[in-house]
């Protein structure tokens, strides 16, 4: 691998140098500032670039920010910003030292990236020479493990997921979206999925959490069928398996505003509901894995029972609720990202992304059929 060495330098050298040292002794190629040639380059945009050349990112955080860039970043932050998106990054924290204030504001982004804990710390060269051994040693055994999964595979187990949970109201038109892990774990045992108690907290949840879906006011019951354990409502599902598969379905279309409405999928509605469904579904996965066994997964999402209801936006379908332009072609639309796998962090920080994306696929599809 090409590993990217990224830090304030002043004042790190002997870090770097340790570090540089753990990769190569692992066979693996160090990119860092200190080896790159003269170029016509600003320093930074070497850098950017060095990251972008990488497989992977070493992060390393001492007490200084560092100055600020025309982003109003520091470089390592921009190095940072670079990377998390398309790459992983191991970040390590130096103990006994304090941040000033705007390091500990960027190590705090990093936290919560990183699922609220960093990857290591360290005192001395020594320590970070092990460290970054063990987290190397760490990630090339989870990275061969993903290397030999299927995503092809694994995208065909999701599409088959978008298929109604039985228990709502899937002939009035459902949005499904669907979470299969790219390897799929063993998560939950058969008596933890049956544990009432689990139960309990799913139905609270979904009814009252942060993320909550459900209307409080309805009922709902919680029940298991076959591998899966449902809670559901009139109008809702949510499903969960023993591997870490889950799947929220939703109602498609509008509510009713007048006697004179007509069924229609909204644009808006569907964007909010699939960004509720994911967060939702990154909560159930940090309850159900909260040492991230499962970190590579697939998202669908599918509109099914839909019809011939067209695809509006809230400002059309309120302008003229009883009128509409009926389309033909498919009556279910499943749709995935390309590729189609993503990290689960991207589930948590990435969900508004990802909900406009699914959106505009499906808005695509919808088009396409009329």
């Amino acid at each position: 691998m090409k590993v990217f060495i990224s830090s304030l330098i002043r004042g790190l050298e002997p870090y770097r140098d340790a570090a540089a040292r753990a990769i190569r002794a692992l066979d693996h190629e160090v990119i860092r500032a200190e080896d790159f040639p003269a170029s016509p380059s600003t320093p930074q945009q070497a850098c950017l670039d060095g990251v972008r050349q990488s497989d992977l990112v070493l992060l390393l955080l001492s007490e200084h920010y560092g100055a600020p860039q025309p982003s109003d970043h520091s470089a390592t932050h921009e190095e940072y910003l670079e990377a998390r998106d398309s790459k992983p990054v191991l970040s390590f924290l130096h103990e006994g030292v304090e941040l000033d204030a705007q390091q500990q504001a960027f190590a705090g982004e990093v936290r919560v990236w990183a699922g609220g804990t960093f990857g290591a710390s360290f005192r001395t060269p020594e320590d970070l020479a092990r460290e970054v051994t063990r987290a190397l040693h760490r990630f090339e055994l989870s990275n061969a493990r993903v290397a030999a999964a299927d995503p092809a595979a694994a995208l065909d187990r999701a599409r088959a997921l978008l298929v109604p949970p039985r228990g709502g109201r899937a002939s009035q038109g459902a949005l499904i979206v669907a979470i299969e892990p790219l390897e799929p774990q063993a998560l939950l045992r058969p008596a933890e999925l049956e544990d009432a108690a689990l139960h309990r907290e799913l139905t609270q949840a979904v009814l009252f959490g942060d993320v909550a879906l459900f209307d409080a006011s309805a009922g709902t019951a919680a029940r298991l069928e076959g591998d899966w354990l449902l809670i559901a409502q009139d109008d809702g599902v949510v499903a969960l398996d023993a591997t870490g598969r889950i799947k929220v379905s939703l109602p498609a279309f509008a509510h009713v505003r007048t006697t004179h409405a007509l069924p229609a999928i909204i644009e808006e509605d569907i964007s909010r509901d699939i960004e509720r469904a994911l967060r939702f579904a990154a909560w159930l996965l940090d309850r159900c894995d909260p040492t991230h066994r499962v970190a590579d997964m697939i998202p669908v999402v599918g509109l099914t029972e839909t019809g011939y209801a067209p695809w509006k936006t809230r400002r059309d379908y309120e302008q003229s609720p009883g009128s509409m332009t009926m389309r033909g072609g498919q009556d279910d639309v499943v749709v995935h990202l390309a590729p189609p796998q993503r990290r689960r962090v991207a589930l948590q920080h990435q969900t508004h992304e990802l909900a406009q994306d699914f959106t505009v696929l499906l808005r695509r599809e919808i088009a396409a059929s009329r």
